[in-house]
């Protein structure tokens, strides 16, 4: 089974206007009237400016998980500039919702080899909610699509997330480690956890440990003929049966024999026990 790569991650410090790349994204904020603020660190406030207006011609104000396109160009080495909604304040300090807009962004973006997101980080935490929700949201299983896969735009195949300064160690092997984790299909595939065994299973009013620390071997005998018996399930808790230790009954119908409907069906076939604490 294959599964299609995840993309690439990189940081790194050059201004977005000289970044080469396919796609910018840059954030926007509402402003006042209906023009929406272009929030993006390392743009000047004349290309800000520029942009603001051309969102603004385009009907984008900045709501979260807006997501608006313009031409690049002029003084923007990149070919497009996307808009990314952040909302208002409340919701631009908001991870879960920093992390639906920029996922919003990339997927918008499928068919685009290479993006840069220069969008405000308040921290190195940030910086992760943002690697995490751009990997992911590049990654696109398509092992069992055939017709479907002719007119299926590939995902995004680089991510370089801009900083204002030079990144630090710590945040480069933070970026490697995400992107490892987002490359394994290891977290894709659904495994069922192993049975317990019977002696990982206490008996009914006996301790799981005795006071030494070690398992009881009496534990462990009434453990294993508990579990390990089909024929002798325990009686529900709360039972007349369990509360009181006396003999479980068992209801048969005098014509044929057979267990009544109200006997569980996983003890029909077993004779009587009596269940003490």
């Amino acid at each position: 089974m294959t599964h299609t790569p995840t993309a690439k991650l990189a940081l790194a410090d050059t201004k977005p206007a000289a970044m080469v790349t396919d796609a910018l994204v840059v954030a926007l904020a509402p402003g006042r009237g209906k023009k929406a603020d272009v929030i993006a660190p390392g743009l000047s406030a004349a290309v800000r400016t520029r942009l603001a207006d051309a969102f603004a011609a385009m009907g984008a104000t900045g709501k979260a998980g807006e997501v608006t396109r313009i031409p690049g160009g002029g003084t923007i080495k990149a070919p497009i500039v996307v808009g990314l909604g952040l909302g208002d304040a409340a919701k631009q300090s908001d991870a879960e919702a920093q992390r639906r807009a920029v996922g919003d962004a990339i997927r918008s973006l499928a068919g685009t080899k290479r993006v840069a997101l220069a969008i405000p980080l308040a921290d190195d935490e940030a910086l992760l909610t943002v690697s995490i929700a751009a990997l992911l949201s590049a990654y696109d299983f398509v092992a069992y699509r055939s017709a479907s896969k002719k007119d299926r735009k590939a995902p995004v195949q680089s991510i370089t997330v801009l900083l204002e300064s030079a990144p630090t160690p710590e945040q480069k092997q933070a970026a490697k480690d995400v992107a490892a984790v987002a490359a394994s299909p290891r977290p894709m595939r659904c495994r069922r956890p192993p049975l317990p065994t019977p002696q990982s299973r206490p008996s009914p009013g006996c301790p799981s440990t005795s006071p030494s620390g070690t398992s009881s071997t009496s534990c462990a005998r009434a453990a294993a003929a508990s579990w390990g018996s089909a024929k002798a399930p325990l009686t529900p808790l709360g039972s007349r049966a369990w509360s009181t230790g006396q003999t479980e009954r068992r209801h048969t119908s005098p014509s044929s024999g057979r267990a009544s409907p109200s006997t569980p069906a996983a003890s029909r076939s077993s004779p009587p026990r009596t269940w003490t604490r």
